[in-house]
């Protein structure tokens, strides 16, 4: 999953949705249940925290393709040098 700022939104008002869920369960028979799903929820979202933002993946991919057009560059120079 990408990181931006509407699926940022969209977790912190499911986590807090739990959270409110998990107070109000608090003293019955489905507070177990509750806190099980927050713990999931909550390792969700330091996964998704830890992916990078379309800008960070695009920037990934322009570093890789510099690299390999300098390789090419350097190549046709060779190339070019041995003609001669």
């Amino acid at each position: 999953m990408i990181k931006d700022t509407r699926n940022s939104l969209k977790f912190n008002k499911m986590l807090e949705y739990i959270f409110k869920l998990k107070v109000k369960l608090l003293n019955t028979k489905y507070y177990e249940d509750i806190s099980n799903i927050d713990h999931r929820a909550k390792l969700l979202f330091e996964t998704y925290n830890k992916s990078n933002t379309v800008k960070q993946e695009v920037t990934k991919q322009l570093k890789g393709q510099r690299k390999q057009n300098n390789f090419l560059k350097y190549k046709a120079f060779i190339e070019k040098e041995e003609g001669t």
